[in-house]
């Protein structure tokens, strides 16, 4: 996904939005997460933070697993120096190779891993602010407010009174909804059938367009269910609806990880 960032307003927007800045005041980035590291905000009308990031300039190998394991919560209890070892990086060799290759340290990368959760968490449910923070990987509420404010510039508070009404997902028989992005397209009958013959009885179930598995978290068990596109080449929508019936949704971020893991939706297939 192509960036661009406005110098004269602070805001950074696809290369696709309405807006139309003079050349000469824009600044072209790799990633959502260069231009927020750089101190640029996601604009609020084409929503640049709602797609997940593509095209990261081929990092080494090392660095794209370290990439993974963040991800996958790794800094949600161990160190930067844990993951450097982890990788088989010193710790200053890793933070340059971040800055060179992904234009932001690995601390960087985890707290908009936890922002870009807890965004969504604030436009589409209607969780509070403390269920938020927990289930966006937040050690407080505090810390969430403080690292929002850094990465949109409004607090949580006030993100969720310019939410849209249309953002808003009602909650299903108890359950969390929620969208998990991906870019480029989606073969939805593919991925339904390839699910269906690889389904692991008691675990997972396949039927009408919908996979469902359980999951723990936290200790206790769950469901999580994934609707697909009917269509071949789903391209409109550009995230897949998921509904979770989880007996608690702290550290949710790490279970929408692991979907977006099983399912391949870090790949851009466009």
């Amino acid at each position: 996904m192509k960036i661009q960032a406005v110098k004269t307003t602070g805001i950074y927007c696809r290369a696709d939005c309405g807006a139309r800045p003079h050349a000469l005041n824009v600044v072209t980035m790799r990633t959502s997460i260069e231009a927020m590291a750089a101190g640029f905000r996601p604009c609020l009308v084409c929503r640049p933070d709602r797609l997940p990031d593509a095209g990261l300039d081929n990092p080494p190998r090392e660095i794209a697993h370290a990439i993974r394991l963040i991800a996958e919560g790794f800094l949600d209890t161990g160190t930067s120096e844990d993951l450097a070892e982890r990788v088989g990086y010193s710790t200053r060799q890793l933070a340059r190779l971040f800055r060179r290759h992904i234009g932001a340290s690995p601390d960087f990368v985890a707290r908009t891993r936890r922002a870009h959760l807890a965004r969504r968490l604030i436009d589409e449910s209607c969780l509070s602010m403390v269920q938020i923070a927990f289930a966006s990987g937040f050690s407080s509420v505090r810390q969430m407010n403080r690292v929002m404010r850094e990465l949109f510039g409004f607090t949580p508070s006030q993100l969720r009174s310019r939410r849209s009404r249309k953002d808003t997902l009602d909650a299903l028989d108890g359950g969390l909804r929620l969208r998990v992005p991906y870019s480029g397209s989606l073969d939805g009958p593919a991925m339904i059938n390839h699910l269906a013959q690889s389904a692991v009885p008691g675990l997972e179930s396949v039927g009408k367009g919908i996979y469902r598995r359980t999951m723990n978290t936290c200790g206790f068990p769950g469901v999580v269910e994934i609707s697909f596109p009917e269509d071949a080449n789903h391209q409109k929508a550009n995230h897949l609806p998921v509904t979770m019936h989880l007996a608690t949704f702290g550290s949710i971020v790490d279970q929408v990880e692991r979907i977006r893991s099983q399912l391949g939706l870090n790949e851009d297939v466009s």
